[in-house]
């Protein structure tokens, strides 16, 4: 893989820009620009976006335990995803917040948290679903198609699976295929529908159920199905564990955080620490439950 890399970095004629990524003052000295690398070869080249690289690089100061330059790796990324050509959800800049708060700054990390998700916030679901969607249709036109594919790889809700494995046509004028959907184009809350451009005749869809490709003719007949939730069971089931493992994991950060503001002398190490003693539900977990409780905090059950 890393021969294929650098064949690749080699082949493009990238000229990357160096940067001490392993201090504060090297990390904090990377302009807040985005990095354009030879726009005009239609590559998108992750390895050398240095908002991505720092992404990586806040994992390898965790794991080392500089957490000091784990969070100003983030804090850069996060100035610069904006201006990036890739594409990032709001869960990408919330890492910034879940290391500081993993880092104990529960006020440092209020005040990012709500720059990300308050109203005022330039990075909402809403803003990057927009960008996304605007990217996906100008990529299509510039291919000289009006069809796009829709497909979630990813474990999803029920109202997602009625609209997924499916082409589009953008305008509504290809009437071999249904219009592009309201809920596809406004609904900012799915499950992670990606599109992208799709050329008949050229390309194939593959089910996500059951993998197996779909051609030709096929394609339309199944872009124009019943608009039902045909999801297998076990897919409905994972989706129900996702939905539950997520719930569990954002009520132990919320605990977590108050425990470490009211009962700091006996609050675990890290939150992951927390969530293992929580999950096992371990004699020292039960004690720290009952302090919890007459401090003020209600520890939730785990969703099953």
């Amino acid at each position: 893989m890393q021969q294929e890399i650098e064949k690749l970095k080699a082949d493009s004629k990238i000229s990357t820009p160096s940067y001490d990524l392993n201090s504060i003052e090297g990390i904090n000295s990377i302009p807040v620009e985005s990095f354009e690398y030879d726009p005009n070869d239609g590559k998108q080249y992750a390895f050398n976006n240095i908002e991505y690289v720092l992404q990586r690089k806040a994992t390898e100061h965790k794991k080392n335990g500089r957490m000091d330059l784990a969070i100003a790796c983030l804090r850069k990324s996060n100035q610069i995803m904006p201006l990036s050509s890739m594409m990032y959800t709001q869960d990408d800049y919330m890492r910034l917040v879940k290391y500081l708060r993993l880092d104990k700054q529960f006020e440092a990390a209020d005040i990012e948290e709500e720059e990300i998700l308050g109203e005022k916030s330039k990075v909402t679901n809403k803003a990057i679903h927009d960008q996304v969607l605007k990217k996906q249709i100008q990529s299509a036109k510039s291919m000289g198609t009006d069809l796009v594919s829709a497909v979630c790889n990813c474990y999803h809700c029920e109202e997602c699976a009625k609209y997924i494995n499916r082409v589009y046509s953008i305008s509504g004028k290809d009437k071999r295929f249904p219009k592009l959907p309201d809920y596809v184009v406004e609904n900012s809350q799915h499950c992670g529908i990606m599109m992208y451009p799709f050329v008949y005749g050229v390309n194939t869809m593959r089910d996500v159920y059951t993998g197996k490709s779909i051609i030709e003719s096929e394609i339309i007949a199944y872009s124009n199905r019943p608009y039902i939730d045909d999801r297998p069971q076990e897919w409905k089931v994972g989706y129900q564990k996702l939905e539950a493992e997520a719930n569990n994991k954002k009520n132990c950060e919320y605990e977590y955080k108050l425990i470490c503001q009211k009962l700091p002398d006996i609050a675990p190490k890290n939150q992951g620490g927390y969530l293992r003693m929580k999950k096992s539900n371990s004699e020292n977990f039960q004690k720290l439950k009952e302090k919890a409780i007459s401090a003020g905090i209600e520890i939730k059950d785990l969703i099953s």
